[in-house]
């Protein structure tokens, strides 16, 4: 599973049933050291869901190229009665502890380096308990969720103004999945590679998220300290945030 700039493991690893998701990247010029920001507050309205979910939505929705998605429907499950969507969650089945979030987004999403007219809805399956994706991909047409709960509904909002929105997260290791990486120290490089000057430092908050205002340009970051994967991105200092995500490659 994996998505917009995103290191290519990543990509494997959110890959469930042959679908996508996640990434992208960071830094400014001089020898500021930014600081990081509290997790976004989202001020849509509509019937939401916790914070956190709402900040996945909006960032997922962001590094697939939609700033601004029509709407999202929502609600809590059990992973195993989502087997429709992503055969393999049939596992989870008896489990009493999988209880997940299932968001799906309707706008018009497209993966980095296709081409195409793109996908049309896009959901997340998020582990309740400890946040983990269990599943992340695009669809090009309608989901079917009458075997659902209750959806409920509201429109996502990108919650910063910042010309870069960034998450740390870690994928591989002993749960072969991607979750949250919190309170992450990264480092941000000048030019393409992690072999540059240092341009600046944050650290990413308790979601796994921060916000950077960085001058147009080239720049690599990386987990500060931790086996990583350097996201290299460019930014344009014009249009919607960029969606960076930092990956710490677990082995």
């Amino acid at each position: 599973m994996r998505a917009p700039a995103p290191s290519r493991s990543l990509r494997a690893a959110l890959l469930l049933a042959g679908l996508a998701a996640l990434a992208l990247g960071v830094a400014s010029c001089g020898h500021a050291v930014p600081q990081s920001t509290p997790s976004p507050t989202v001020s849509a309205t509509g019937d939401l869901p916790p914070t956190w979910v709402q900040n996945e939505v909006a960032w997922q929705s962001l590094a697939y190229g939609d700033a601004h998605p029509e709407d999202c429907s929502w609600t809590v499950t059990r992973a195993s009665r989502l087997a429709f969507l992503v055969p393999s969650l049939r596992s989870y089945a008896g489990r009493p502890t999988t209880a997940v979030y299932v968001a799906v987004l309707r706008g018009l999403f497209q993966l980095q380096g296709t081409h195409g007219p793109g996908a049309v809805r896009m959901y997340l399956i998020l582990w309740k308990r400890d946040r983990f994706y269990l599943a992340h991909g695009l669809v090009p047409g309608r989901v079917t969720a009458t075997q659902l709960p209750r959806m409920h509904s509201y429109r996502p909002v990108i919650p910063v103004s910042a010309s870069v929105w960034g998450h740390t997260y870690g994928e591989g290791g002993p749960t072969n999945g991607t979750y949250p990486g919190r309170n992450i120290p990264v480092t941000v490089f000048a030019g393409g590679n992690a072999s540059g000057s240092t341009v600046a430092t944050v650290r990413s908050d308790a979601n796994g998220f921060f916000t950077l205002d960085l001058k147009p340009g080239t720049y690599t970051f990386i987990m500060t300290g931790k086996p990583y994967t350097a996201t290299t991105v460019t930014v344009r200092g014009e249009g919607p945030p960029l969606a960076v995500g930092v990956v710490m490659q677990m082995f």
